[in-house]
């Protein structure tokens, strides 16, 4: 769902994506109702490949990180199913320095800068 929204707002010229939702905590440097700030998604969530291939992560803007405030920063692994994870695949995602997890911070990023990149080649 992810993917769809975002295509089509990127495809309509939209280069500016903000997305909003809950995370999986996987750090106890996270209290509860912390806003973060995705810095960087893992790509498991079996989408976001199809837009930028060949990579296992993909990176946010970070002239946007900086502008907002009272925020933590950190990377998130986007998974396509979250509810099959057992404790050590939870254990190995923060061991890998992840803060949070989800699904959809990796697509929407990967979507957004596949097409925002090929609109400004045009």
């Amino acid at each position: 769902m992810a993917a769809a929204i975002t295509h089509q707002f990127a495809a309509i010229g939209t280069n500016v994506f903000i997305q909003t939702g809950y995370f999986g905590g996987l750090s106890s440097q996270l209290d509860y109702g912390a806003i973060l700030i995705v810095t960087e998604a893992k790509m498991e969530d079996g989408v976001s490949n199809a837009y930028i291939p060949g990579r296992s992560s993909v990176k946010a803007d970070e002239e946007l990180i900086t502008r907002a405030y009272q925020y933590v920063t950190g990377s998130v692994l986007s998974t396509s199913a979250p509810f099959l994870e057992t404790e050590k695949i939870v254990q190995s995602w923060s061991l890998d320095g992840h803060i949070g997890v989800d699904m959809e911070s990796a697509v929407t990023l990967a979507v957004a800068i596949n097409l925002i990149k090929k609109l400004s080649a045009c």
